[in-house]
């Protein structure tokens, strides 16, 4: 990172930033990450992945002030457990993973193509066509946001009303305790209908259910 650049942050952020990250795979940019998360607390993620034989290093006062340093890989999902529920998330709009995706390839003879792009550094994330594919019908409800409270979640989800012949917005509370560990396992419920003159915020607003 730049002088200039640093100087900038420190200027904004007296003792630094209480996250920072790193996805660029460049050991100088992770040291700078660590050495701007904030002094006592702050956390530093490592996500890009360094060229063969590169080390990282810093001095130790930086990690016995309180920084610490981690990394991630695949962002900590399991695959048996978690890949279902992260392939739910991306069919109900709620990660939006074609905003990631910069470079389309077809056909398997252009693998080359998409290993020179991502080494380029200009491919974010690349998708290599080897068949045809049919994009299934979305579903009929899509997740507007994710807010973490109380030991659970909770999500604003839009649906398709037939009846009404509109959208209609619903909120739903999700304990993390309860969440199902395996697609298609059900789940315990409470509904909570709101009057002719409330809306859908009515219950998370005035209830205090969570």
């Amino acid at each position: 990172m730049k002088e200039d650049a640093r100087k900038w942050l420190l200027d904004h952020e007296k003792w630094g930033i209480n996250f920072t990250y790193d996805c660029t795979g460049i050991v100088a940019v992770m040291r700078d990450a660590l050495e701007m998360a904030h002094r006592g607390f702050g956390e530093s993620m490592v996500i890009g992945v360094a060229a063969a034989g590169k080390e990282l290093a810093t001095r130790p006062f930086q990690l016995v002030t309180g920084r610490q340093w981690k990394g991630t890989a695949f962002g900590g999902w399991k695959s048996v457990e978690d890949v279902p529920k992260l392939s739910d998330k991306i069919t109900l709009g709620e990660l939006p993973i074609d905003k990631y995706i910069t470079h389309e390839f077809d056909g398997i003879e252009k693998v080359q193509e998409l290993v020179d792009a991502l080494r380029s550094g200009d491919c974010l994330r690349g998708v290599l066509k080897i068949g045809k594919y049919e994009q299934p019908a979305q579903l009929k409800i899509k997740v507007l946001s994710t807010s973490k409270i109380f030991g659970g979640v909770i999500k604003k989800v839009q649906h398709w009303s037939n009846v009404n012949q509109c959208d209609m917005t619903f909120q739903i509370f999700v304990p993390q305790d309860d969440v199902p560990k395996q697609r298609g396992e059900p789940f315990n419920a409470i509904y909570h209908l709101s009057g002719l003159t409330c809306d859908w915020t009515n219950a998370v607003d005035k209830s205090g259910f969570a």
